[in-house]
């Protein structure tokens, strides 16, 4: 087995060890909405919830889990209020939405699927996903049942995205949203109040 192969063996174990984690616990940073609906490992009140894995230095990507939560607060994860609506969790140099690179889970004709997304520099716009290089993003696993909605990704460390370097090994704040999809597609603007990990910021 060569170098390269066996690298990339190590960093699936470590991530699918690292999957096991809860939030809470040390090696994994979750966010969830509302703001603060997360103590602990209970994620009951929330609508819905990010965990990120903070990998050892020599993994090559992060491993990423979106789900809209069943029967939350306000019932984003019941099948019937999620069709056509997107999550996403970003990674923020400054706690606030501009100038983030994003991770979209999102529900569109039934299907359940993942990208990577841009929020422009000026203003809490983001740009959706079709102009955005998708090599720096791994898709694991979706699913859309009863359960909710659900995106297992893993993202490159270092990437490039709309001409912005990204470098996940450094210090970023998290930012989660969620919206509604239009119909071709579009990720229309967060429809609920989004949140920040600030003051708490991570290195991955």
């Amino acid at each position: 087995m060569g170098f390269a192969s066996l690298a990339f063996l190590i960093s699936a174990l470590l991530s699918y060890v690292s999957a096991q984690q809860a939030c809470g616990s040390n090696g994994v940073a979750c966010i969830g909405l509302p703001n603060n609906c997360i103590s602990g490992a209970d994620t009951s009140k929330c609508d819905l919830f990010a965990k990120v894995y903070i990998s050892p230095a020599s993994s090559y990507s992060v491993r990423i889990e979106l789900t809209a939560v069943p029967n939350g607060p306000q019932k984003l994860g019941n099948p019937s209020s999620i069709v056509s609506r997107w999550i996403a969790v970003g990674f923020s140099p400054n706690g606030t939405m501009p100038n983030a690179a994003a991770v979209h889970c999102f529900e569109l004709n039934g299907q359940a699927s993942a990208k990577l997304t841009w929020n422009i520099p000026d203003g809490k716009v983001n740009i959706g996903y079709a102009t955005i290089d998708q090599s720096p993003l791994s898709v694991v696993k979706t699913s859309l049942d009863g359960y909710g909605l659900q995106c297992t990704v893993d993202l490159k460390k270092q990437f490039t995205i709309a001409g912005v370097n990204v470098d996940l090994s450094q210090k970023y704040f998290l930012i989660d949203a969620t919206g509604p999809v239009q119909s071709n597609g579009t990720m229309s603007v967060h429809d609920k109040p989004p949140g920040s990990s600030a003051p708490n910021n991570f290195s991955f």
